[in-house]
């Protein structure tokens, strides 16, 4: 669901992507589920789904195999909030088709996420100027290819028990 408060742009060239574009304290629901009118909790977004805020998002949908996927481009005051993290960036891209979520910053700006840890836990802060969040594996990967788990796992991996940090990435 994506709610706003200015305008809205939208179009479709013949055997194009559908794209559309928002506008003006621009939010974004995205959880599993049928009903687009369910009640959200934008501080507390459901397992796999996530929250994204921002002014400007330009979305595409295009279709592959016989299967709708969307492409986001969240800019201007863009912020990202999942049940495991939440962060701001310059620009916050999302490829639904490879479930990824990119971070990127732009001239010498970083872009900063806060993995949540647990209730009366500081969040630990990854900083950078691409971080790359894959949704399906739960794994970060800075440039520099480091990378942290959000996801719970044992010290082999395995998502059972534990949290798991696959790369000391300096902090």
């Amino acid at each position: 669901r994506v709610d706003f408060e200015g305008r809205m742009f939208g179009s479709q060239k013949p055997g194009g992507p559908k794209i559309a574009i928002f506008y003006d304290n621009v939010e974004v629901y995205h959880q599993p589920g049928d009903d687009p009118d369910v009640k959200v909790d934008a501080n507390k977004p459901p397992k796999d789904g996530f929250y994204l805020r921002c002014n400007n998002l330009n979305v595409s949908t295009i279709e592959r195999d016989g299967k709708s996927f969307q492409y986001m481009v969240a800019k201007n005051n863009a912020f990202f909030r999942t049940p495991e993290f939440f962060g701001n960036a310059d620009v916050i891209k999302y490829d639904q088709s490879q479930e990824m979520v990119i971070f990127e910053a732009q001239n010498e700006n970083k872009v900063k996420l806060f993995k949540l840890l647990g209730p009366g836990v500081k969040p630990q802060l990854i900083t950078g100027q691409k971080i790359l969040y894959n949704r399906k594996t739960g794994k970060f990967t800075l440039d520099g290819g480091m990378e942290i788990r959000s996801r719970l796992g044992d010290e082999k991996g395995d998502m059972e028990g534990g949290a798991v940090m696959v790369a000391d990435v300096g902090w």
